[in-house]
Parts: structure tokens; C-alpha cells; sequence
């Protein structure tokens, strides 16, 4: 939250998690500082108010970019437009953060899976209810004549380095825990 001339980060955490939250934090920022405090305002009378949300424009199973790959810290970039506020105004970026279902495994694997047995890439990410229908078919047949489980493997998909990297970066993605976030950035300015 930038607000008053200053940057403070607040952390919300269910009753029982706060030592184990400040911990997760000290283990990155040795130096942070925790106190108890009361919810902030950003608002303030005669000003617009602006919210929005952000998300991802691909299918969630991609990975996003992470601070190791990344070539400066990426907290350099928020914190230098937060601190660029005029009198009376504030800003807030929320990260509204939850562990998600385990389910969501099961996406990532069957795309990987799917591609490798020999379907093309672009077909498995966005398949239409036909060629759903028409998979579904092709696999009770070939399971009940015996056949190969594919009807491409006379001439295999041949995946080129840029799907081969997009591939381990979906395996790579889905062995770690997932999280559902829920990013929002709300501005209050004179205008």
C-alpha cells in the first residue's frame, strides 16, 4: 500500500498462521519489521477511485515467470510507480492468495501426456466439443479392436524446440504446489 508518503506491505493471515507467515517472510527479508496494525485507507474525500483486476491471457496450466528467471527484481518495478504518488493520493496492489485444489494437476499431465502420445500441440489446448467427441471415440475403438492407442504413430508428431520447452515448462510448473490468486490494484487520485 502506498499512502502518505510511504510504502507498507500488510500481510492478512487466518488466526494460528501469523508465526508461521512471519517466518515464510524473514526467510526471504531478514530485515522486515512486524506489527500488529488496524486495516488501512487509501481513500480519501474529492477523489476518483480506479480498481481493476489482472490475469494471465493464457490457460492457467503455463507457467508464469518467476523471480528466479527473472533478470532484475521484479518488486524494483512496482515499488518505483507506488512511490510516485502526489499528496492525498494512495494506491494498493491486493494479492488475494489461496492453495488450490489438487485437481489442477490433473490438466497439466493430460496435456503433456496427450502430446506426447502424438497429438499436435494446438489441437490438445484447445480442443472443440467435436474433436472431444470424436477422441472419445477413437480411443473406446481402438481399446476394443486392440489397435495403437493413436492413429498418428505410423507418422509421428514431430515437436519443435520451442513446443519441447513449452512442454517441460508445463511438467516443471505442475510438480509444484498451486495457488489460486486473485491480483487487484486499486488507485484513489484527485484524478
Amino acid at each position: 500500500v502506498a499512502d502518505k508518503s510511504k510504502i507498507v506491505f500488510y500481510v492478512v493471515t487466518p488466526k494460528g498462521m501469523e508465526r508461521y507467515m512471519e517466518q515464510q517472510v524473514h526467510a526471504h527479508y531478514p530485515e522486515a519489521v512486524f506489527e500488529k496494525t488496524d486495516d488501512y485507507n487509501i481513500f480519501n474525500e474529492n477523489s476518483h477511485v480506479i480498481a481493476g483486476s489482472l490475469r494471465t491471457t493464457r490457460k492457467f496450466i503455463f507457467p508464469v515467470k518467476t523471480y528466479s528467471k527473472m533478470e532484475t527484481d521484479p518488486m524494483n518495478s512496482i515499488l518505483n510507480v507506488m512511490s510516485k504518488l502526489e499528496k492525498g493520493d494512495g494506491r494498493a496492489i491486493q494479492y488475494i492468495v489461496r492453495s488450490s485444489r489438487a485437481s489442477w494437476h490433473r490438466t497439466g499431465s493430460d496435456i503433456v501426456r496427450r502430446v506426447h502420445k502424438g497429438r499436435k500441440i494446438n489441437e490438445v489446448m484447445s480442443p472443440n466439443y467435436l474433436s472431444k467427441i470424436f477422441g472419445f471415440l477413437g480411443e473406446i475403438f481402438s481399446l476394443t479392436t486392440g489397435s495403437k492407442n493413436d492413429l498418428t504413430d505410423n507418422q509421428p508428431n514431430r515437436l519443435s524446440a520451442m513446443e519441447e520447452e513449452m512442454l517441460k515448462g508445463i511438467e516443471e510448473k505442475n510438480s509444484k504446489a498451486g495457488l489460486d490468486v486473485n491480483l487487484r490494484i486499486i488507485v484513489s487520485a484527485k484524478n
